[in-house]
């Protein structure tokens, strides 16, 4: 394990139509190690989807730097790189979707990279079986749920063999069905594929699924910490934050009597333990 992502302190602004600078992120520090999900948590504003936008290079620091394993991403020469390293996975599929047939598009990246056929084709296949997608192969995309489609999305950044997944917002344009999906598939590519995992969420129930959670608020980190950590401070719910919904009636159902020996944090503990009690 060591450091894989450095932001030293990094500011970053946009430009308005009456030309005045708003800063976006400022005085930012934090390492990311390899291997890790780290949880970019923020309310609407707060500089998340900019933070995620310059770890591959899609945005560029004023100040400071942002290394992607030792490479800065202010060096023109290695943008692809780092891409190659951190594959970025945006909030709507359908802006990433690039072919009409499923394998098509999965294959479109590694295309690009210029790899050997052999050694898309193994790839295409690879990235299709890690997000349970082998039997959409030859479907048309424009078919598929937008769970699906997302998980085609990751498949097409994983053909490309990043050792970094970024994912902006994944599960927001989605039903809970293809939220459930999603999130299972990234925890299954860190748990087991070791991808390290960045993702920007506003969503207080998917912050419980990271190592750590890095809380901005107005462009600066407020905290960084476990979600247990961070749960726990009272600055977290009078910022507009709420308790995430299964940790809630984990507390109501100890308030009714019911036994449970330690916090429940997502919906397939809560599942297991209700199960339990048949």
């Amino acid at each position: 394990m060591g450091s894989f992502i450095e932001f030293k302190n990094v500011y970053f602004s946009y430009t308005g139509s009456d030309g005045n600078k708003s800063p976006a992120l400022t005085d930012i520090n934090l390492e990311i190690e390899k291997g890790e999900f780290v949880v970019i948590l923020g309310l609407n504003g707060s500089g998340k989807s900019t933070f995620a936008k310059l770890i591959n290079g899609l945005l560029i620091p004023e100040k400071g730097d942002v290394l992607v394993d030792g490479i800065s991403t202010k060096d023109i020469n290695r943008i692809w790189d780092i891409r190659r390293k951190c594959g970025y996975i945006f909030q709507n599929p359908d802006n990433q979707l690039v072919a009409s047939i499923v394998e098509e598009d999965v294959a479109f990246g590694p295309e690009n990279l210029g790899l050997a056929r052999e050694e898309i084709i193994r790839n295409v296949s690879e990235a299709l079986e890690a997000v349970e997608m082998t039997e959409y192969r030859n479907h048309a995309t424009y078919k598929l749920s937008g769970g699906q489609k997302q998980r085609v999305a990751i498949a097409g950044v994983l053909a490309m063999k990043p050792e970094c997944i970024i994912l902006d917002e994944p599960t927001s344009m989605l039903d809970p069905k293809g939220r459930k999906e999603v999130i299972s598939t990234i925890l299954r590519l860190n748990r087991e594929e070791k991808k390290t995992i960045v993702m920007v969420t506003h969503n207080i129930d998917e912050m419980v699924y990271g190592n750590r959670v890095v809380v901005l608020e107005n462009g600066r980190i407020k905290y960084v910490g476990t979600p247990e950590e961070i749960l726990k401070f009272d600055w977290f719910y009078e910022m507009g934050f709420d308790m995430p919904q299964i940790l809630k009636l984990s507390y109501e159902l100890k308030n009714r009597g019911i036994n449970i020996e330690k916090e429940i944090w997502t919906v397939d503990e809560m599942e297991r333990f209700l199960c339990s009690l048949r």
